[in-house]
């Protein structure tokens, strides 16, 4: 069993700051906000929520406010999946990241006797 060294305080302030910052941005790309013309907002990518203000009233779809509330749930699951993939992704990069930037950043060496 190998036991692997402690990362410096400045490597584990990069890692959470930057494992925050690619929080933050990968949901909101998969969920946020991200596309809206006229009266219509589109949640997410992939587009699995939409919130549609223009026309009539649908009766058979929910409402928030005065929009439509339209669901897709296989763009939801695949969007979801997706995040998923990125936060594993996310994580795999920022560790081996925070190891490079501990040895040779912030120039801290293991020493041999």
């Amino acid at each position: 069993m190998s036991v692997r060294p402690q990362l410096s305080i400045k490597a584990q302030v990069a890692k959470a700051a930057t494992i925050a910052l690619g929080l933050i941005i990968g949901t909101w790309a998969f969920f946020g906000p991200v596309m809206a013309w006229h009266h219509i907002t589109v949640f997410g990518i992939l587009g699995g929520v939409v919130l549609n203000g223009e026309g009539p009233h649908d009766p058979i779809r929910p409402r928030w406010g005065d929009e439509d509330v339209i669901i897709h749930p296989d763009r939801l699951a695949i969007s979801g999946v997706l995040w998923l993939l990125y936060l594993v992704l996310l994580f795999w990069i920022c560790r081996k990241l925070a190891r490079w930037a501990d040895v040779n950043l912030f120039q801290r060496r293991t020493r041999t006797a």
